[in-house]
């Protein structure tokens, strides 16, 4: 990619990805929206069955290319909104705005340019295909592949929707890769880089230093510009600037041209989130056997309505439900289930008399076993791994528990399963805000079904005298155990969904691994799978894979002592995986827990100022910094920060300052302002260039990464911050260029020789080992070209120079020479006609 970026970059192209058609450079406004070349990457697919992942070949790895768009339920919403709106005759301007609504939201799902690129990194073969007359996947979990391991044959990995719910960001979080300027590898690849070139050039930088300190203060012991103290942090001369056109448009500030359907960006989620692609539901029942039972389509669409999908499928192999309660007692002790159904017993002596009357013949057996279980309602004893995920809880009610407020809140979590009882860790500091939890706590049973029922998940609240229930989730884990198995027995016995869900249609022996010439490199251009009838894999019809258990929002109830009755007193997030002992259970999602690391900036020096806003053409600069951060929780961090000032400063201001900030990783949103400002004694600080804005997203989850694999911090980057936009000047800079080019380049921005730059460093290191790292807030080391009045008195005519400014001192020395020569001429003149006067007296 980089070779064909550089290549294309030369003849004026620009190739930020291999996989996008390039487009030019600079780009006629008129033309943005044209480039028949550019529909290519519109372009969407999935691999079929077959399909081989080789690591010789990165292409193989991408297993599918999908455009986002709308999701249907939405317009489907409108269009019921739409017809309800015509049968019921309403007013034509309620009618009109809907037609127009719909139209909206037609165009703008034909104008998402928004594409998911899915990438398998192991070795394997594509088993089973979504079929192809699937064209929509509008629900997180759906299965599109499943894909055979190379190396471990046994081992088939289920692909499937992944959830762009970004609300939680502990659950799907999506962090940038790749923009128009630069790439998350190629950050890591130049503080490697800068950190290579910094242990030779510190080496022959030390002895080098060592012997200009040994010259100097033998010349001058006394002077300002000793060198002592000195400290071994790399300083403004350290680092080379990187082989970068820094002055190019950043996005930000100034805009960068982007034709239709060419690359923008690229983002990629987190690792280890893909347990967490699942369905949300208030409703366990409807979400899990709609696809099963079209039937449900008839019951009512409320989706909140726990009870009428669940009565219907109940109803077919457990239709008794009832507590069973002692004497007086109402509340109940135990629950009662089981199943009635009524068959006409047959009797002998109406035989022929049922015969005549067109009656149905007796099914009922002639003595019934009271040990036996029922065949057609799949009362089979089997024992179940029971994995309970918990993984939020919202609105919680814990004014009415005499709770202040949420600071004081501990919650932990039991669960409870028949006998057994497990307790979650305790939650001791929340921060503030809503009354929301973040558990993300698992608990695992095993147990026999038919028999235990009911599983109690508590939330509770510990106190200083005792701990109090907040509220209570029941679910009955063996309704749901047995609705799966009928589920499971419809989809092996239905032939329409037979035929929907397996892939391929017959047994195919494909080829198992495909072959490459010696030492090939470049691209490789994409085959389909070919068949090898003698040799190959024979692969059989799959079913595929179920989708995954959904992300349930269940309602919390606590029992109100006064009123004796239940009161909702919460909602609570979870999900339940059911799995027969033996069989494999979806892999543990990968929770990233907040971490405190210490953002460290260095800014050395400012060059190249044009804008001055002080007498004289100068600027007393300072750099002010302003560090944002946002966490996965939702706390936002702001702390500002200043330099010293660097006074009567022109084109050159050096600080050689650092920064220290603390920030909450892994990060929402992470990223440091610099504005150059002028600090003036009397009234306001003037604003030199307007601010710009430096991400740090890449550098918290690059040094976040690091740190998850446990591999040492990474050294500094040298970075250059480009001021290209600045306030109105009063009293324009004096220039010898053409006015009305000047005001053109001004206008346009296009007059580079204006911008200013900044030279920093950056560097995160987790907060726990930033003691081992020494870095010292302020100023590290005296900068050099600083004001003072040793200096002043030695250079007499350089401190009238920046008193005065480069263009009155020069107006200045003009006036006094010229001066001089008039007065030299008069006084050349008035000898040379003394001489003449005094000569002709002599005569």
């Amino acid at each position: 990619t980089r070779q064909i970026k550089e290549r294309l970059g030369k003849h004026g192209w620009r190739a930020n990805s291999h996989l996008c058609a390039p487009e030019k450079e600079k780009i006629n406004p008129a033309q943005l929206f044209e480039g028949e070349h550019l529909s290519a990457n519109s372009h969407t697919f999935m691999r079929p069955v077959g399909h081989i992942i080789n690591s010789k070949d990165r292409d193989s790895r991408i297993l599918a290319r999908l455009q986002m768009g709308l999701p249907l339920h939405a317009l489907e919403d409108l269009a019921d909104r739409l017809q309800a709106a015509l049968d019921f005759e309403m007013v034509d301007e309620t009618a009109k705005a809907l037609i127009e609504e719909e139209k909206r939201w037609h165009s703008a799902g034909a104008a998402t340019v928004n594409y998911l690129v899915i990438k398998f990194k192991l070795n394997g073969m594509v088993i089973w295909t979504a079929p192809e007359e699937n064209a929509y996947w509008g629900r997180p979990g759906s299965p599109l592949f499943a894909v055979r391991l190379l190396d471990s044959p046994d081992v088939v990995v289920p692909v499937l929707v992944p959830s762009f719910d970004i609300r939680r960001k502990v659950e799907t979080a999506w962090y940038p890769v790749k923009t128009l300027r630069d790439r998350f590898s190629t950050l890591l690849g130049r503080i490697q880089q800068q950190a290579d070139g910094d242990s030779k050039r510190t080496m022959n930088k030390r002895w080098s230093r060592a012997r200009a300190i040994r010259q100097q203060n033998r010349e001058c012991p006394s002077g300002i510009e000793a060198l002592e103290g000195y400290n071994d942090q790399v300083d403004d001369a350290a680092v080379d600037p990187d082989d970068v056109d820094i002055y190019e448009p950043d996005g930000y500030t100034r805009p960068i041209a982007v034709a239709k359907n060419a690359f923008i960006c690229r983002i990629r989620r987190r690792m280890g989130v893909m347990a967490f692609d699942r369905p949300q539901t208030k409703n366990w029942f409807r979400t899990c056997l709609e696809d099963s039972f079209p039937e449900f389509k008839t019951l009512p669409s409320d989706k909140d309505d726990r009870d009428a999908h669940k009565q219907y499928i109940m109803s077919r192999f457990m239709n008794v439900r009832q507590k069973m309660s002692v004497g007086l007692d109402r509340s109940g002790s135990a629950l009662l289930k089981g199943h009635i159904s009524c068959k006409r017993v047959q009797d002998p002596d109406q035989e022929q008399h049922q015969e005549q009357d067109g009656l149905p013949k007796c099914t009922a057996p002639p003595k019934v076993d009271p040990c036996s279980r029922p065949v057609e309602n799949l009362w089979i004893s089997e024992t179940v791994f029971v994995r309970v995920f918990v993984l939020s809880a919202h609105k919680l009610d814990i004014g009415s528990l005499g709770i202040p407020g949420i600071s004081n809140f501990k919650p932990y979590i039991t669960a409870n399963l028949g006998s057994e009882s497990q307790q979650g860790a305790l939650i001791e500091s929340l921060p503030p805000g809503p009354n929301s939890v973040n558990f993300y706590q698992k608990f695992v049973f095993q147990s026999t079904f038919p028999g235990t029922a009911l599983l109690n998940i508590d939330i509770r609240h510990k106190g200083l005298v005792g701990d109090s229930i907040v509220g209570t989730a029941t679910v009955d884990i063996e309704d749901r155990i047995l609705a799966l198995r009928r589920k499971a027995f419809r989809q092996s016995s239905n032939k329409v969904l037979l035929e929907k869900s397996i892939a391929p249609k017959e047994v195919v022996k494909w080829k198992k691994e495909k072959e490459f010439l010696p030492n090939q490199m470049g691209w490789i251009d994409p085959e389909d799978p070919e068949p090898d009838p003698v040799y190959g894999i024979a692969l059989k019809p799959h079913r595929g894979f179920a989708e995954p258990s959904p992300i349930e929002i269940w309602d919390l109830v606590r029992q109100d002592e006064e009123l004796s009755e239940e009161g909702r007193s919460g909602l609570l997030r979870f999900w339940i995986d059911l799995a027969p002992v033996g069989s494999h259970l979806p892999d543990d999602p990968e929770i990233c827990y907040n971490t405190q690391f210490e953002v460290r900036i260095t800014v050395y020096e400012v060059n190249n100022i044009k804008i001055f806003r002080d007498f004289g053409e100068r600027n007393d600069v300072y750099v002010k910094g302003e560090f944002r951060a946002a966490d996965y929780d939702n706390g936002v961090t702001v702390q500002p920060e200043s330099t010293d000032t660097h006074k009567f400063a022109r084109k050159l201001a050096r600080f050689n300052w650092n920064w220290s900030f603390t920030c909450t990783a892994p990060a929402s949103e992470c990223e440091i302002e610099f504005t150059l400002m002028d600090a003036d004694k009397i009234g306001d600080n003037d604003l030199i260039y307007y601010p710009k804005t430096y991400s740090l997203d890449h550098h918290i989850w690059l040094a976040y990464r690091e740190w998850r694999q446990g591999r040492p911090p990474l050294g500094s980057l040298t970075d250059t911050v480009v001021f290209d936009r600045w306030p109105k000047v009063k009293d324009p800079m004096p220039t010898c260029s053409c006015s009305l080019w000047r005001r053109m380049t001004r206008g346009l921005d296009l007059d580079r020789s204006t911008f200013a730059c900044m030279k920093i460093g950056i560097q995160v290191v987790p907060k726990d080992q930033a003691d081992s790292i020494p870095f010292t807030t302020g100023q590290f080391s005296t900068p050099r070209d600083r004001f003072s009045y040793v200096s002043a008195l030695e250079n007499p005519n350089g401190t009238a120079r920046m008193l005065l400014g480069p263009t009155r001192y020069y107006k200045l020395k003009a006036f006094v020479g010229f001066w001089i020569v008039v007065i030299g001429l008069l006084l050349l003149a008035s000898t040379v006609y003394y001489i003449l006067m005094v000569t002709d007296l002599a005569s």
